[in-house]
């Protein structure tokens, strides 16, 4: 700092080597030499004079401003402060330091300043200032409009007063003021902000308030609310769609009510429906809803309604476009038939998402809001037209699906017909002798020459010979009926053991029947009368393959799968095995691979339908079995059926 010593007249004592560099004379030049006359241009020297009076007159500091000369030619603004020192001699010390440069920091500093003010006033934050009891100190920024405030309007008021039903606000007042520096997100109202809180210390490092800044964040906080809420939809509609992938068709109607609910809930709507249309598209039926608590099913009256009643309705829907209605008081007036039947129902919003099965409307997914206004963005709607595909697939499979387990019904009841009919042909024998046996004796019985015990022992084997006889008719009948499959616990032994003399029948007298039935076999969960089939089919097939007889042998025997078994897909568990073996004609790999196709045989035209083995597959697989086969040209054919073991079978 340039420093000069002046005596009482001001004649230059001392001059500074920091002086000397600031003004570019030599200290040697201007020893002796009045500082007026040396440094300072004269229109400053009356400002030199009251200088040095004013620190004579005080005893005491004295400042002005004024120009010093410079060696070099021009001047330069100082600022001066002079203080009499102690003497005698009357001396005074005068320094001095750049008044330009201060004045040049000072605006910078100022233009600084107004450009902070600016971008707090302008930008979304609040900068704010509290003491240790909680009163704003400093309340700015454009942050405070979207809360109400005006800048530093909140200044005296106290934060416990102002933010009394705000938890978080006051806990982080708290936390800041016992020293900690941190980030919080706080939500006001709608409003979400990012704020930074730190403790405000004096010189001595004390606490002495808290000082922070928050940041409006709400735009982010609702585009990422949104989009987590978008995901976990998707992830909704997706496990909706792998729920269906695997749904028995009779379970296709539960599917789609449990799916309206769980999307209901989470759009937060108050009435979730399926609307489909008749084939002709001429009317249409409320087919599944779901209402949320304490509002009104509609299902019931919604029932076959002529789609010319809706004609603005129908327009939207027939061009494949969804239907969304934010407030249905102010629906148009061509659409006053549609208005008069929504309010009706007391909606008040909705969205309609149309399905569709190639290019064609085929009914709608609706959702409603009943107890207030509601809307939905894009994303709903793109999301709920992919609800809206889901169901209609699983309803045109659920359709296929039945009509396929219809023909296979019928083709089931074809292939036993036929059955029966070659079933016939080998019980006529034995029909034929218990008629032979029924006819004799009544017979003998009309000669009149049998004795009364004669007649009674006769009376008895007519009697006995039409019970075999009602018997064989039974059963023949009760393999043709048309029954309705009825799964039930089941002992394969005794079901094989009981059908016995009906296969001896079935395969002839040429052919000998083997039964290696193994002992305490596990239960199965099988329908008697499709086990029945089964068998019947197998023995048939075996038999043909033999028309110079043969053996035809059925085993039964448990099995523990530990691995998977690659020879008959197993999965691992425990299963009982039946095994029908012949040493018939046997096949060939070509024949082999095509054993279980409906309608293809090696016999000759009238001898078979080709759909003995296709329905003994169809049967084991409904029962969740699996089947394979062996058989090489000349060695015979030998069928193993796998059902899965009851659960709890010992």
């Amino acid at each position: 700092m340039p420093v000069v010593v002046l005596d009482s007249p001001g004649r230059i004592r001392f001059f500074n080597r920091a002086a000397e560099q600031l003004t570019g004379f030599e200290r040697s030049l201007l020893h002796d030499a009045f500082l007026w006359e040396a440094l300072v241009p004269s229109e400053d020297v009356p400002i030199l004079r009251s200088l040095l009076e004013e620190a004579l007159a005080r005893q005491g500091p004295a400042v002005r401003e004024m120009h010093w000369r410079a060696a070099g030619g021009g001047t330069r603004l100082m600022s001066c402060t002079c203080v009499p020192l102690p003497g005698p001699p009357v001396q005074l010390l005068l320094t001095a330091f750049d008044a330009g440069e201060r004045r040049r920091i000072e605006e910078e500093l100022r233009t600084s300043q107004e450009r902070l003010r600016d971008v707090i006033s302008n930008a979304p934050v609040v900068l704010f200032a509290l003491d240790r009891e909680g009163n704003f100190l400093l309340s700015q920024g454009k942050g405070l409009e979207r809360l109400g405030l005006a800048p530093d309007e909140a200044v005296g008021q106290s934060i416990f007063h102002l933010y009394k039903d705000h938890a978080t606000i006051i806990r982080n007042f708290r936390r800041a003021l016992a020293g900690e520096s941190f980030e919080s997100t706080v939500e006001v109202g709608n409003l979400v902000y990012e704020v930074w809180y730190s403790p405000l210390r004096d010189a001595l490092s004390r606490i002495t308030g808290v000082v922070g800044v928050a940041v409006d964040v709400t735009a982010r906080a609702q585009a990422e609310r949104h989009l987590r809420r978008r995901l976990e939809l998707e992830k909704l509609i997706a496990r909706i769609s792998a729920s269906f992938i695997s749904r028995a068709p009779e379970r296709v109607d539960q599917g789609i009510q449990e799916a309206l609910e769980q999307v209901g809930e989470f759009m937060g709507v108050d009435r979730t429906y399926v609307f489909l249309f008749s084939g002709d598209g001429a009317r249409l039926s409320n087919t599944h809803e779901w209402c949320a608590a304490g509002v009104e099913p509609q299902r019931e009256r919604l029932q076959n309604l002529s789609a010319s009643d809706f004609p603005w309705w129908m327009e939207h829907l027939r061009r494949l476009e969804p239907i969304y209605i934010g407030r249905v008081a102010a629906l148009p007036e061509e659409a006053a038939a549609e208005r008069a039947a929504l309010e009706i129902q007391q909606i008040q919003s909705l969205l309609v998402v149309p399905m569709s099965s190639a290019g064609r409307l085929v009914g709608f997914v609706g959702f409603d809001s009943v107890r207030e206004e509601k809307t939905w963005d894009e994303d709903d709607v793109a999301l709920l037209q992919t609800l809206s595909s889901i169901f209609t697939t699983a309803l045109e499979r659920r359709t296929a699906e039945l009509r396929q387990q219809r023909l296979e019904e019928q083709l089931r009841q074809a292939q036993k017909m036929e059955a029966v009919g070659r079933l016939a042909g080998g019980v006529a024998h034995d029909f034929n002798n218990l008629l032979t046996i029924i006819s004799g004796y009544a017979h003998l019985l009309a000669s009149g020459e049998v004795t009364a015990e004669e007649v009674r022992r006769t009376a008895g084997e007519i009697v006995q010979a039409a019970g075999r006889a009602t018997e064989l008719t039974q059963q023949l009948l009760t393999f043709s009926r048309r029954q309705v499959p009825e799964p039930k616990i089941l002992d394969l032994n005794q079901l094989i053991a009981r059908m016995e003399s009906w296969l001896r029948r079935t395969i002839g007298e040429r052919v000998e029947l083997d039964l290696n039935l193994r002992p305490d076999l596990p239960a199965v969960v099988a329908d008697p009368g499709q086990v029945e089939q089964v068998l019947i089919n197998l023995a048939l097939n075996a038999r043909d393959a033999m028309p110079e007889g043969g053996r035809l042998t059925i085993e039964t025997e448990a099995l523990e799968v530990v691995d998977r078994s690659p020879a008959a897909n197993l999965a691992p568990g425990s299963y009982v095995r039946m095994s029908v073996k012949d040493n018939g004609s046997g096949m060939d790999a070509a024949v082999r691979s095509r054993a279980f196709e409906p309608f293809f045989t090696t016999k000759a035209p009238g001898k078979g339908t080709g759909l003995g083995l296709a329905i003994v597959y169809g049967i084991v697989k409904q029962h969740h079995g699996e089947i394979a086969v062996e058989s090489e040209p000349g060695r015979g054919t030998c069928i193993t059926i796998y059902f899965p073991c009851a659960r709890g079978s010992p």
